[in-house]
């Protein structure tokens, strides 16, 4: 469905409720106790919550601004960002650690078209070990390494054994080696790109779906609740803007307006489940 969201103000439900909604999470992990904990979060005057909202919306900026250095475009960094925000969505990481360890294998020699795929695999083996953000970076740091050097190492390896990730084992049954050929892998000659893809397969087959399964936990649910407090600041410090935008939320449904969110979009509203 499509309408604007300023021609019969108040008929777009969907869009005012998606508002409202992330307006009140906003509110909620910053007012209340429990929530406080949760979140690490304190109380905050009028002029301090402006100021935040400004700063968050300053930080997705400065994403997209990395993302078209690195891709050429701000069509391009818009259309990666989204892609990574719907990722984000269904994972127990939060996307702004998602966003910048997709900057990282970008620059690291990644190619565009894999970013997504190989970041949700990696999600997989993460996720499937019980691994938090913090490690969910680690891993990824790995794979960007394996790519810049050119092949996989020790030093490798033992960085993806230490997220708790089996990938001498992976590498085993992927490529057909023993373990004392996988310990030696840098002298086979096989290079990076084969590598890479063995990795990402292998936790696919052995790990798929252990991303959504831990963002159904509570750990996972409030990751997406962070986000979406992160968004509704986005959306306060973005307000006056003329650029159509978009807006994901945690529970998949897709919010666009002219001139409230920070890149470009059709002025519509759509609904979907979660994702």
């Amino acid at each position: 469905e499509t309408a604007s969201a300023f021609v019969q103000l108040f008929v777009n439900q969907w869009l005012w409720g998606a508002l409202a909604l992330a307006l009140l999470l906003q509110v909620a992990v910053v007012h209340v106790g429990w929530l406080n904990v949760g979140f690490g979060t304190v109380a905050l005057a009028i002029g301090s919550g402006i100021g935040r909202a400004v700063g968050e919306a300053g930080k997705l900026q400065q994403i997209e601004v990395g993302f078209k250095t690195i891709l050429g475009s701000a069509e391009a960094a818009r259309a990666k960002i989204g892609e990574l925000q719907d990722l984000a969505a269904r994972s127990p990481f939060n996307f702004q650690e998602v966003a910048r360890g997709g900057q990282q294998l970008l620059a690291m020699g990644i190619a565009a078209d894999d970013l997504v795929p190989t970041k949700a695999a990696l999600g997989n083996a993460v996720s499937a070990a019980g691994g938090d953000t913090e490690t969910f970076m680690r891993a990824v740091r790995a794979i960007g390494q394996i790519k810049t050097k050119g092949m996989i190492q020790g030093q490798e390896l033992l960085q993806l054994t230490e997220a708790g990730i089996p990938a001498v084992k992976i590498l085993q049954e992927e490529l057909g080696l023993t373990v004392e050929q996988v310990r030696n892998i840098g002298e086979a000659g096989i290079t990076s790109e084969k590598e890479i893809d063995a990795l990402t397969k292998g936790f696919n087959r052995k790990f798929g779906g252990a991303m959504e399964a831990q963002n159904k936990t509570l750990a996972g649910s409030f990751s997406n609740l962070g986000d979406s407090a992160q968004r509704a600041l986005t959306i306060i410090g973005n307000t006056g803007k003329t650029s159509n935008s978009v807006a994901r939320t945690g529970a998949g449904t897709t919010v666009v307006a002219n001139g409230w969110f920070p890149w470009g979009g059709t002025a519509k509203h759509e609904s979907a489940g979660a994702v």
